[in-house]
């Protein structure tokens, strides 16, 4: 750390110094909706990376809604498969973790949000064919 000393109009060189500085807030998250607007994986990362340099630590992360559900599912994946934009516009299990840990190692915390089945409309066409519960309404 260095001071301009006015005066004499130096630059001063500190040999120590305490600093106290914290957030006014513990949560200061941004919130990102890639079922309105997928957005790929190396753009989540810079936006994370942005995120720990203004000492912002949540990323709350709107997975799925009505308008797509890009999430693969092992257990139901008809959802991702009829309810993703593309099949190019989703995220596997595996990415989902790239992108926590990519963001716990900047010190911010992905918070996911899935909206099923209530705000679920894309995806679950399959399901009233077999006994599954649609509560969209188109």
């Amino acid at each position: 750390m260095i001071s301009l000393d006015e005066l004499t109009e130096t630059l001063q060189i500190y040999g120590a110094a305490a600093v106290a500085d914290r957030p006014s807030f513990q949560h200061r998250g941004l919130l990102i909706d890639t079922s309105r607007n997928y957005i790929n994986v190396p753009t989540l990362k810079a936006i994370i990376s942005a995120m720990s340099f203004d000492k912002l630590n949540v990323f709350h992360w709107h997975l799925t809604d009505t308008h797509s559900f890009p999430l693969v599912s092992r257990r139901l994946p008809q959802l991702s498969q009829l309810g993703a934009y593309s099949p190019q516009k989703v995220y596997s299990a595996e990415t989902v973790r790239e992108v926590v840990e990519y963001a716990r190692l900047r010190g911010v915390r992905v918070l996911p949000e899935f909206d099923a089945p209530a705000h679920v409309g894309n995806g679950w066409q399959w399901g009233e064919a077999e006994g599954k519960i649609n509560c969209f309404v188109y």
